[in-house]
């Protein structure tokens, strides 16, 4: 959890080596984040003969990173600011603002009120 400005983040880091782009899937809950990976065997193992045994990751993994309403709400932000595949870590930004928005007649977001 960390503070940056008016908005309080929490950071959730997975370790994924080997997973690409169109092995995650990153929902937004009712409060955080679920994160699903499914990574397929890279090598068929019985359509090779082994010189040592193959050790592959493989399958499927999925966790639900929810936080007590409590804490206030936290948001992925929209755009690809909140989630982020980098050198085999998927990084989930989850936001909270601590300062209230308002929105015009028109729907655009506006600074808050002073």
């Amino acid at each position: 959890e960390r503070q940056r400005g008016d908005e309080l983040q929490r950071v959730i880091l997975v370790e994924c080596p080997g997973v690409g782009e169109q092995d995650y899937l990153v929902e937004e809950s009712a409060n955080g984040a679920r994160i699903e990976i499914s990574k397929e065997r890279v090598i068929d193992e019985t359509k090779v003969k082994a010189l040592e045994p193959v050790r592959q990751s493989h399958g499927r993994w999925e966790h639900l990173f929810d936080f007590p309403f409590a804490d206030g709400r936290f948001e992925i932000p929209p755009g690809s600011d909140g989630v982020e595949l980098d050198s085999g870590i998927l990084r989930v930004v989850l936001r909270k603002q601590t300062s209230g928005r308002t929105w015009g007649r028109a729907g655009r977001s506006q600074a808050p009120a002073s």
